[in-house]
């Protein structure tokens, strides 16, 4: 068929649309811009890190030294921490930092121990072992200078074998790095292997054993001669276990290769060479240095030397420096510290764990001398083998004598050498030591930023106060601290400021007095005896400093806890769970606190069978307040008596008396005494058991008949051990004698149900108001919190294991809808939501919660919505991410400082400590000005607009990650990036965000897409000539060059229209149409190509790309029936 184009009637320009348009009422939804702040470290104090730690080791490398050692501050496994180091002797950065971690920063499973470091002119490689299934086995782990660990989770050095694996130490020679370690020892003799790995990308190019002799090798140490390319030698050094232990070593190259086949004997006899010296030789450490002529290549080896064979008590350390050939210098080794020896005028022995380094001028040796008080000491030693003055490296600090680090583990790097010990508190401690031997006064290096959890905050109207628990001072016992920040988030306070002075402080809250211009911080206060803990208070000032003194609110009786405290405008109402003897179980109780710190009265707030916990506080109109508290109610039993089966013509109704073991109407045993019963007359005790609903079930027993002395059978008293819904009651046979005295036992059912959301009012004086289950769902319910809005109350609750719920509750106590389906679901999915906190800004709730997503199965991330002041959650079942991170984030607290703006506050799980962090979460962005959309194309970029009610004609559906839409008028269209939510074709939108140009094409980042209810409205297509597709540039709006290569007529670009023409090329993913006259449009489609040198007209969005500079039309199809074949 042969077809002209100038034959088929087709308008320039459609100048009016067929529209298919809905007339309907545009309300938009809810959904509210927002925004999060960077995250803020409250109260950012570096101190000394918590719990035992030990073995250290260090190395230099890129102008700085990297400090490894041991750390138990994880509480249940020790993992390997690092820390850089200056010159000086002084820390690097806020804190030390983990090693063995995972992709999260976190430690990995299982212990570790014996770490040893060095560098390799790159990177450090720091090397441990451990036992993950029980044998021990040697792991690496690179370290760039920046602190970076390279290989989470390490990477295995040591080949499987059936044997332990232990003691590794490592040497770089500027570009790889050697390991040794003790190989076998739990089945086998111990021996020394080795492996070489690369320095580029830490493959394991060799492994190999190096003793020579069969006896027992250990504790290996190894060192670089200090020389490059062929020249460049280890040497490896151990211990060798005959009938005396001995020192003895080898040499390897570079590739791992042992340079002589047989060992070298290097703690000799002096004047025997051949000979090992007289008793034990143990703890070998060796470092390169120059030789004895003074040139580089050479050694020195340094060890514990026991003549006496008395390990343990007495020993020396002795040194012998090593030619470059391995040849033993120093026969019988020099005596460096003797444990006869005599420093500074105090008589000290028993040298331990020395270690050498080369100072660039000698070689400086240390160790711990000293038995009760082992201190850090140091000697040099030239080259030349002359001993220096022995100088003690610290007064103050001393080793730890229990055997959990070793002294004196040396770096060198531009002359200074430094020492890295183990102090009596179990802190990791350096110092630089000169040339001379004189150290520096040291500082400790295992710091963290100290332990922070368990906040709460509160605005004042000028600046927010936040209370946390803090464990700076000791690991176990923490201290209540606050800190003032601003509106900004601004830091007033930078290292807290301690509440009230003390210790096993926890739990803290605040309540803020704006008539007084006080605040009340309340917490549980515990003392070194489990199990004893009360609440109390400190009444603090605008500035936090203390008024007054510590206050009791609820003294010693066992347990109390999970105190809240609120502002009811006239005093402080404070609740808290407290487990008073009376029954053994938790109640929730209460007092009232004066700005000046007294408490004017106490009540209770629910005694109720069971357990009532956590509770929560929020102060309503009229100086009323309203506590909502988790519940896990106990069945209730009442008994009767009567001469008929449930009859109670003898006894009424009565609660069963509480016994030693169970609280009132808890039991399953009644005694009733001072009866007067008839003989011959038969008695029923019957049991009333009542629910939380206040629904009963009664049981009665079969009836005992009163009879003489003489007519008594053997008694036949029996418990139930069945469990039906109905009580089974069982008295003490089928006769008695007793006239005054009835007795049965029953069983139970139910006893305990799943926990319930409770809530009370308590007025401003007076008794508390009826207690009310708002929760009516059957699943559990736990730690409910509350906030009110002017009119209404909303409690939230976690549900189950893994749902935020709620419930408004007016000031009648009543719930506002009381149908069960009215309960707001905060969370769906199978997302696991708890610990939510909640506050009221004005204009709405803010909810925040922990939540584990993504199949994650320890990891919490913290997440927020808004709630409307009717129970709508505003954004969504998933809320919106305030803080999303590698590590654990948990317990979440908001404070609200205006409709626009709250802070969250949570803890931030790193290095095995919480750290206290907050984020400032803007709530309510107001949205930019409204434009027509024609208006809106002639702004500049980044300029932000409001579109409102504009119809879509091709959704995100259709072209991924953007959608185009046109406004009524049909004048405009345009593109808009969003890939948030799924946009489709037809529907109408209200689109918010920022103009910007790309490719010659204007569009819009959207920030908010809401969709509107009038969806259905599917746009006609103008017909359009190729020649006249894209067009002339107007004003801001760029021109796109059409089908005859110029730019033609009004600019459609952004708008649905239809072009006809016949199919002249294809390729993958577009093909081409030309209209004739060589007037070509390409089209670009992800549906099947058409027929080349067919007719066809094709509907899209007229777009554009550029070419060669130029902006040039292109058509982007959204559908295959957007492409028709014309006969």
């Amino acid at each position: 068929m042969n077809t002209n184009l100038k034959r088929i009637p087709i308008a320039f320009v459609m100048l009016s649309a067929m529209v298919a348009i809905l007339v309907a009422l545009c309300v938009p939804c809810s959904a509210l811009d927002y925004s999060v702040g960077s995250e803020r470290q409250i109260a950012n104090i570096s101190g000394p890190a918590t719990d035992q730690r030990g073995q250290t080791a260090i190395a230099a490398g890129a102008d700085k030294y990297l400090a490894v050692w041991r750390d138990h501050r994880a509480g249940d496994q020790d993992d390997i921490y690092g820390a850089f180091i200056d010159k000086d002797g002084k820390p690097v950065g806020e804190e030390s930092f983990l090693i063995t971690c995972d992709a999260k920063d976190d430690p990995t499973p299982g212990s570790k121990y014996h770490p040893s470091v060095a560098f390799n002119g790159t990177n450090f490689l720091v090397v441990w072992d451990a036992a993950p299934d029980g044998k021990s086995r040697i792991y690496g782990a690179r370290v760039t200078p920046a602190g970076q660990v390279l290989d989470p989770n390490g990477f295995e050095i040591s080949a499987n074998v059936n044997d332990n694996q232990s003691l590794p130490m490592v040497a770089g020679n500027d570009v790889n790095w050697q390991v040794v370690w003790q190989l076998g020892g739990l089945v086998n003799v111990p021996d020394i292997a080795t492996a070489t790995i690369s320095g580029t990308n830490r493959a394991i190019t060799k492994r190999a054993t190096v003793a020579s002799t069969n006896n027992a090798e250990i504790t290996p140490a190894i060192a670089w001669n200090g020389l490059s390319g062929a020249a460049a030698q280890y040497l490896i050094v151990w211990e060798e276990q005959a009938m005396e232990s001995d020192i003895k070593g080898c040499r390897i190259n570079n590739l791992g290769t042992k340079i002589v086949a047989s060992d070298v004997l290097i703690s000799n006899r002096a004047g025997a060479p051949a000979s090992g010296a007289v008793g034990y030789q143990y703890s070998p450490r060796v470092t390169g240095g120059l030789d004895q002529t003074g040139n580089p290549g050479g050694w020195m080896v340094v060890w514990e030397d026991a003549p006496d064979f008395n390990l343990g008590s007495l020993s020396n350390v002795r040194a012998t420096r090593l030619s470059g050939t391995g040849v033993v210098q120093d026969a019988g080794g020099l005596l460096v510290f003797s444990e006869y020896g005599k420093y500074n005028g105090d008589w000290n022995f028993y040298n331990s764990s020395p270690d050498v380094a080369w100072n660039g001028q000698a070689y400086q040796v240390v160790c711990r001398h000293g038995l009760s008080t082992r201190m850090p000491w140091g000697r040099t030693v030239s080259y030349g083998g002359s001993l220096g003055t022995a100088k003690q490296l610290s007064t103050t600090v001393y080793c730890s004598q229990n055997g959990m680090g070793d002294a004196g583990k040396l770096g060198t790097q531009q002359g200074s050498v430094l020492a890295v010990e183990l102090n009596a508190s179990a802190n990791i401690w350096g110092c630089s030591i000169n040339t001379a031997g004189t150290a520096s006064a040291g500082n400790i290096l295992s710091i963290a930023k100290q332990n922070q959890q368990a906040c709460a905050s509160v605005w004042n109207g000028s600046h927010q106060v936040v209370v946390w628990e803090d464990k700076r001072s000791h690991s176990s016992s923490a201290v209540i601290y606050a800190a003032r920040l601003q509106s900004n988030g601004e830091i007033l306070d930078s290292e807290g400021v301690v509440v009230s002075p003390g210790s096993y402080q926890s739990q803290p809250a605040i309540a803020w007095s704006p008539q007084s211009n006080v605040y009340l911080v309340v917490w549980r206060q515990g003392t070194a005896i489990a199990g004893d803990y009360e609440i109390k208070g400190r009444v603090l000032d605008s500035n936090l400093s203390r008024i007054g003194n510590e206050i009791t609110i609820g003294s010693y009786e066992l347990d109390r806890g999970y105190p809240a405290v609120v502002w009811n405008g006239s005093n402080f109402t404070v609740v808290w769970a407290d487990n008073r003897p009376i029954d053994g179980l938790w109640d929730i109780y209460g007092a009232r606190v004066s700005p000046a710190g007294s408490v004017t009265s106490t009540f209770y707030v629910s005694t109720a069978p069971g357990t009532q916990t956590s509770p929560s506080i929020a102060a309503g109109t009229g100086g009323n307040c309203m506590v909502a508290w988790q519940d896990r109610w106990v069945m209730r039993y009442e008994y009767a008596i009567g001469t008929t089966a449930k009859g109670t013509n003898i006894r009424n109704w009565t609660v069963v008396p509480a016994t030693s073991t169970a609280p009132l109407g808890t039991a399953t045993e009644v005694t009733v005494t001072g009866l007067n019963l008839v003989v011959g007359t038969k008695y029923y005790i019957s049991i009333r058991a009542k629910n939380r609903e206040g629904n009963t079930a009664i049981g009665s027993s079969d009836g005992i008949t009163i009879v003489s002395p003489s007519q008594i059978p053997a008694p036949n008293r029996v418990k139930a051990a069945a469990v039906p819904s109905t009580p089974v009651v069982i008295d003490d046979g089928d006769t008695q004698t007793s006239t005054t005295t009835l007795h049965a036992t029953w069983s139970s059912f139910d006893n305990f149900g799943e926990p319930a959301i409770m809530t009370k009012i308590v007025p401003n004086v007076g008794t508390p108001g009826a207690e009310k289950n708002i929760s009516t769902t059957s699943a559990g319910k736990f730690e409910p919190k509350i906030a009110f809005d002017g009119t209404n109350y909303l409690v939230l609750w976690t549900q189950g294991s893994n749902a935020i719920r709620g419930a408004l509750v007016n000031q009648a106590n009543n719930r506002v809808t009381a149908d069960p389906a009215g309960e707001i679901n905060v969370t769906t999915g199978s997302a696991i939501g708890s610990k939510s906190s909640l506050a009221w800004d004005g204009e709405k709730y803010i909810a925040a919660w922990e939540e584990r997503r993504n199949n994650a199965t320890t990891k919490t991330d913290i997440y927020a919505a808004r709630i409307s002041a009717d129970g709508t959650v505003q954004d969504g079942a998933g809320g919106l991410a305030i803080s999303v991170d590698v590590r654990a984030e948990s317990s979440p607290f908001v404070t609200a400082i205006s409709s626009e703006k709250c802070f969250v506050y949570y803890t931030n799980y790193k290095y095995s400590l919480n750290r206290l962090r907050a984020r400032e979460f803007i709530t309510d962005i107001p949205a930019p000005p409204e434009y027509a959309l024609e208006d809106a194309k002639q702004l500049a970029d980044g300029t932000p607009v409001t579109i409102p009610e504009i119809v879509v004609t091709a959704g995100n559906d259709q072209l991924s990650g953007v959608f185009y839409v046109e406004d009524k008028s049909r004048i405009q269209g345009i593109k808009v990036v969003w890939g948030s939510t799924t946009i489709s074709e037809g529907m109408t939108v209200k689109v918010i965000g920022a103009l910007a140009t790309v490719n010659g094409e204007r569009q819009i980042n959207a920030t908010s897409v809401t969709t509107l209810p009038n969806a259905g409205i599917f746009l006609v297509p103008f017909g359009v000539r190729l020649a006249y597709m894209g067009g002339a540039a107007s004003g801001l709006v760029p021109g796109v060059v059409g089908g005859f290569n110029r730019e033609l007529g009004a600019n459609n670009v952004g708008l649905l229209v239809k072009c006809w023409g016949f199919v002249q090329n294809a390729g993958s993913g577009y093909f081409e149409i030309n209209e004739g006259l060589d007037s070509v449009v390409r089209v670009k489609t992800s549906f099947a190509l058409p027929t080349v040198g067919q007719l066809y007209a094709v509907t899209g969005i007229s777009s554009c790309e550029e070419i060669g500079g130029k902006s040039r039309s292109l058509l982007l199809v959204r559908k295959a029936s957007d492409v028709q074949k014309l006969e």
